[in-house]
């Protein structure tokens, strides 16, 4: 084997251990960016909920302030009471399918 051969050989390894580094690295990193994910998919689930919590209190709030601008007549009053309770039987209804 030539001196040239030898080199090259040399070379190869060298090129092949740098490859085998650089895809252990990689790896390491992905790794790392899959926990990131996983965090981030909490995250962002938990963020999901309190969305959907602050619209229920949202829409609480908005038919409390509904029923108190009622002022002192009973008819209007009634009215909407009736109105929100058909809303919640369609809600149940949906439920119920």
């Amino acid at each position: 084997m030539t001196e040239g051969e030898k080199q090259l050989i040399f070379d190869i390894k060298a090129k092949i251990k740098k490859c085998f580094l650089h895809c252990d690295s990689l790896k390491v990193e992905k790794e790392n960016i899959e926990k990131q994910n996983e965090i981030l998919k909490r995250e962002i689930s938990r963020l999901k909920e309190s969305v959907t919590d602050f619209e229920r209190k949202y829409e609480v709030l908005k038919m409390a302030k509904s029923l108190s601008d009622v002022e002192a007549d009973p008819q209007v009053a009634k009215q909407k009471v009736t109105k929100i309770v058909r809303e919640i039987d369609k809600c149940i209804a949906l439920l119920n399918r």
